[in-house]
């Protein structure tokens, strides 16, 4: 009965979602105001409101499983001082179903500088998470139910065949006598589009690499300080068959190297890498996906544990190799422009040990205008 319920809804959902266009993969996660090209002297209200449930059934000896299912409420406004200068604020929360209270509950605001065209200086809560659009071994996408807002300094550019994401976030202050250690994470993602012409089909170079720190020099935290971090590097082709039925088809290959900088290491091996390879084809409301990672001794700070050879559950066991084939099936649409559907369902096949996993999962955003209007400064108030 259930497998009938389910088509069924996936009927319903291709025949209202129509006429709107398909969006990259988790797209559907994402604040759509973050990205508003604001003219001088206009403001925005609005919301951001992401309803989400994501199933992991994992019962391997490298993570548990855990279901997240609540919703992210993010009241918003944002105002263009002048053509360059932006400034936003709201507050974020976060409420699991079944649990009193929020899991987070805090006042976010941005200022956003766009010194050269292309070019963004972001100070304040930065376009974090998902919207970096890391590779999964690299990038645990669960970091969206678990982290607060990535708050710190970002420098983003986007211009002709460049692509530039440089982030610094402050996750956790100390001061001095703090029971906790500092956590600052930051990374930089970079693309380039080989081809000099627009083109049906094109490859392009890409680099990404994270760092991860925790520690500081002022706490009473025992721990000792830990600096680990990922550098990946590869290559990307894009086709694009020019069908309805089939819109766009990329591979992807990527080489992954793990580093220990910990004064003190408390991992068995201070260095490892991985290879990871996908294919994903997409067409007007389904993605289709599948991939191989191969690792040894590989470990990321912020990356999903199912790819490592450590636990973040059991500190004693280690598999030195590991061999993933994933399954990736997504079915994400746009719909009034504020509007965003996803629906979707991961496999990973452990090869070494011949074991299944799998997660699946729902979300629902809205990110409706409220209101808008236009409030320019009187430059002659300053003299």
């Amino acid at each position: 009965m259930a497998r009938y319920l389910i088509l069924l809804l996936i009927l319903f959902l291709s025949i209202v979602f129509n006429n709107t266009k398909a969006q990259g993969i988790y797209s559907s996660y994402n604040n759509q105001f973050h990205d508003l090209n604001l003219k001088a002297g206009d403001w925005i209200m609005g919301i951001h409101n992401n309803n989400f449930l994501k199933n992991n059934e994992y019962f391997g000896p490298y993570t548990k499983g855990i279901t997240f299912i609540g919703s992210i409420f993010q009241p918003h406004v944002a105002w263009a001082m002048n053509d360059k200068l932006q400034i936003e604020g709201g507050w974020f929360f976060r409420k699991f179903f079944g649990q009193e209270g929020f899991d987070a509950s805090q006042p976010v605001f941005t200022v956003q500088y766009k010194f050269i065209p292309g070019a963004r200086f972001i100070v304040g809560q930065i376009r974090g998470q998902l919207h970096h659009k890391y590779i999964e071994p690299v990038y645990n996408t669960d970091n969206y139910f678990v982290k607060k807002p990535a708050y710190g300094l970002q420098l983003l550019y986007d211009k002709n065949r460049l692509k530039s994401d440089l982030w610094l976030n402050w996750e956790k202050f100390i001061m001095p006598g703090s029971n906790h250690p500092e956590v600052i994470n930051a990374g930089w993602l970079f693309s380039y589009k080989l081809h000099r012409q627009q083109s049906p089909n094109d490859i392009v170079m890409e680099m990404q690499s994270v760092i991860h720190h925790q520690g500081g020099q002022i706490d009473r935290n025992p721990l000792p300080l830990i600096t680990r971090a990922n550098v990946a590097g590869g290559f990307k082709y894009n086709i694009t068959p020019g069908s309805n039925l089939l819109k766009n088809i990329y591979l992807r290959g990527f080489y992954i190297q793990s580093f220990e900088w910990s004064h003190t290491n408390i991992l068995p091996f201070d260095r490892g890498f991985g290879v990871y390879t996908d294919i994903v084809a997409t067409n007007p409301w389904i993605t289709l996906g599948v991939g191989f990672f191969h690792g040894q001794y590989f470990f990321a700070p912020m990356g999903d544990y199912l790819f490592q050879s450590i636990s973040d559950t059991k500190p004693w066991f280690i598999e030195e190799k590991r061999n993933l084939l994933t399954n990736k099936l997504m079915i994400q649409r746009q719909a009034f422009g504020w509007l965003q559907f996803g629906l979707r369902f991961e496999s990973y096949f452990d090869v070494v040990q011949n074991r299944f996993e799998y997660t699946y999962g729902f979300n629902l955003s809205l990110n409706p205008l409220l209101t808008k209007g236009s409030f320019k400064v009187k430059n002659d108030l300053y003299k």
